[in-house]
């Protein structure tokens, strides 16, 4: 799976309310604190909204979700996208390993027809996200468009039933930044649906990177990659 470019969102309250506050934005941020205040992500959630309660004209952030759905829908915000240069994707790890379910090539396929992209790109990225294919933003000289694979459940499990899983398996970690669970969130809820059974594996950016480096994280990595010049 390749979602590209990632969304940036500007929120800005209307300039005649930035004195005193937006009351629909401080109401919305502070159902936001209450709601969300709780772990990793939800720390995250509770500093954006946060931003928004402080009465900011325009708060810069990366807004995903429910979140910006309903930041969308308040009145006096206004959330504008901004695609950015940066890709994601899913590497293999264990492709390599000849007793590995992910050596043959049929099962990685299955996971790309068990994946629906649009899908997760309208219910995280509120559709602004542009599915590329390619670990190479589509704005790059040179960008070459490969072909892209269709949601398709049932021809996946037709191909794990020819390699041998009709079934499925057991996949074992999906790692990922923690920045982007949500994604893995739903994307390992698509690969369970065609028998590929993985857990969720988010960490903090620097834990994340440095067991990426030293080739720590097995079986399912996200990948993001920033293009920042």
């Amino acid at each position: 799976m390749r979602i590209g470019d990632l969304i940036d969102a500007d929120v800005g309250a209307r300039d005649a309310r930035h004195q005193r506050g937006d009351a629909a934005a401080v109401a919305v941020g502070r159902e936001l604190l209450e709601r969300d205040g709780q772990g990793v992500r939800g720390r995250e959630r509770h500093a954006k909204a946060a931003r928004i309660l402080q009465g900011l004209r325009e708060a810069r952030a990366q807004i995903r979700g429910a979140l910006a759905e309903e930041l969308r829908r308040s009145p006096g915000l206004t959330l504008k996208p901004n695609v950015g240069q940066a890709t994601q994707w899913i590497y293999f790890s264990d492709q390599w390993d000849p007793k590995s379910p992910w050596h043959d090539r049929r099962v990685r396929l299955a996971a790309n027809y068990a994946i629906d992209r649009p899908a997760i790109n309208r219910a995280e990225l509120l559709g602004f996200a542009r599915i590329i294919w390619s670990i190479i933003p589509s704005s790059f000289e040179f960008y070459w468009q490969p072909p892209g694979y269709a949601h398709d459940g049932a021809k996946a499990k037709q191909l794990l039933a020819e390699a041998g899983y009709p079934n499925g398996f057991e996949a074992g970690d999906y790692s990922c930044d923690n920045v982007s669970a949500t994604i893995g969130e739903a994307v390992v809820g698509y690969l369970s649906t065609v028998g590929i059974r993985a857990k969720l594996r988010p960490l903090e950016r620097a834990a994340f990177n440095r067991g990426y480096a030293e080739k720590k994280h097995k079986g399912l990595i996200q990948k993001i990659l920033d293009f920042i010049f």
